[in-house]
């Protein structure tokens, strides 16, 4: 089911990630790291996104190890067009669960997002979630 696989969340990262969101219907925060957020000068990542995981709400919450990237000024860097869509952007990466027998399927994520700044992640992530009616 199509809903097992959507999700909104806001996410702040600086260093390592903090996102609490909702992915059908499971409410989740998690923290993940490493993320960098530097380039020439001081920068961080806040946004509120929508997007779709191909991971389900279950395997969502028992992956392990995380890696993508999300920037808000995409949308300006795609039209080549300074300030277009100022705040719009999205990111992309991929998630598993690495255990006794090694990394398991990877489960690729895509997102639309509004905010500011830019990140790129990779590492352990912990995610805690529970299910609401």
């Amino acid at each position: 089911m199509a809903g097992d696989h959507l999700f909104a969340q806001i996410s702040f990262c600086f260093v390592g990630c903090l996102t609490a969101g909702l992915q059908g219907n499971t409410l989740y925060f998690s923290v993940s790291g490493f993320s960098w957020t530097f380039w020439k000068s001081f920068s961080a990542f806040l946004g509120v996104s929508v997007g779709f995981n191909s991971a389900g709400q279950q395997q969502m919450i028992k992956n392990n190890v995380t890696g993508g990237m999300g920037s808000t000024k995409l949308v300006e860097v795609l039209t080549n067009v300074k300030g277009a869509a100022a705040g719009f952007g999205g990111g992309w990466g991929a998630y598993t669960y690495v255990g006794p027998k090694g990394p398991g399927t990877v489960y690729p994520y895509v997102y639309g997002t509004f905010g500011e700044g830019w990140q790129v992640n990779a590492g352990r992530v912990w995610t805690w979630g529970t299910t609401v009616p």
